[in-house]
């Protein structure tokens, strides 16, 4: 066994030309192009490294996506086993690529919780749990984003990402506080039905979400971390609330400009970016967007959702997107909260 942390790679950021305009450049941190195909392993990768420093003979995590991808990758670079408690919701495609990775997979019940109880029961004295919910080992995962950027890009007058994963923001400010961008604003973008940073704002401490957006494929505490919400709020990060059409769009605005597919998550941040409607945006040079990869979709998933969501509003027959009409999606399309 090496108790070596299991890198990540150095990820590209590219400047977006449909994005940008004659007085903003926007620029694409391109986190889908990891070795599991999502930001998470950043911060999976560190928390696993830092268990296995610690002793830990086996990893365990509870996870329905990328999480769970992330930490089997980790663990396989650790030469540690990986034993992944997941819900009944679970699909063959993500048990096989588990298998492939050399990690168990588990089935823990219905709901998140009923899963998290599982692996308790599972639990050996010498086993390592991540948990990016309860604890920091995934910050300096989630650090390096901002430190590379550090040394690909002039200094950014914003910065917009989604909220998930648990300890993202808190591992993005960590990063901000390395490279001296302490006063860089930033905003996170979150999809109507899944706001959990906004609403824990809005009432004052983190609160579990009565529901979940349609487009959130994952059975996960429906809240906000105990420390990204505390570094929300010392930080003063702005909650930027998306519809799913436009998280749906954004990820298709993605797909056809940068041949990249991401997710709806990561779409609402490409909206955001978009519609400008904070003036943190509007007056900002360089905008640096994290886009944070796509494991559980694909692009023939967008298209379907898209066509849903505008069949469910009672608009006509959907078709596939005309993409020549990028900003028309937005300015003249918006729906109302």
């Amino acid at each position: 066994m090496t108790t070596a942390p299991a890198a990540h790679i150095v990820t590209p950021i590219v400047p977006s030309i449909a994005f940008s305009s004659a007085d903003q450049q926007v620029w694409l941190k391109l986190e889908g192009v990891q070795p599991t195909g999502s930001i998470q392993l950043r911060g999976i990768a560190a928390a696993c490294g830092a268990l296995a420093a610690q002793g830990a003979q086996r990893l365990m995590i509870v996870s329905d996506g990328e999480d769970a991808l992330a930490a089997a990758y980790a663990a396989r670079a650790l030469e540690l086993p990986c034993l992944v408690v997941h819900t009944k919701t679970a699909t063959e495609k993500f048990r096989r690529r588990l298998r492939h990775l050399d990690a168990t997979a588990v089935i823990g019940g219905q709901e998140w919780d009923e899963a998290q109880q599982t692996l308790l029961t599972l639990r050996r004295p010498t086993d390592g749990v991540i948990d990016a919910m309860n604890e920091a080992l995934t910050d300096p995962g989630y650090a390096t984003l901002v430190t590379e950027a550090a040394n690909q890009m002039p200094r950014p007058d914003a910065i917009l990402a989604c909220v998930e994963p648990a300890g993202l923001i808190s591992g993005l400010m960590m990063g901000l506080n390395q490279v001296g961008w302490e006063d860089v604003p930033f905003i996170a973008a979150e999809v109507l039905g899944s706001h959990a940073l906004a609403s824990a704002i809005g009432a004052g401490s983190p609160t579990p979400m009565p529901g979940a957006s349609a487009l959130v494929r994952t059975q996960a505490p429906r809240r906000v971390s105990d420390r990204d919400f505390a570094w929300a709020r010392k930080r003063a990060v702005v909650s930027e609330i998306l519809t799913e059409l436009h998280a749906i769009r954004g990820a298709l605005e993605v797909a056809e400009h940068h041949q990249t597919v991401i997710s709806p998550g990561s779409g609402a941040a490409i909206a955001a970016a978009m519609l400008k409607r904070s003036a943190m945006l509007r007056g900002a040079s360089n905008v640096l967007v994290i886009v944070s990869g796509k494991v559980n979709w694909a692009y023939l998933d967008l298209l379907v959702a898209e066509r849903a969501i505008r069949d469910n509003r009672g608009l006509a027959q959907a078709r596939e997107p005309d993409h020549s009409l990028m900003l028309s999606r937005f300015l003249n399309d918006a729906l109302p909260y």
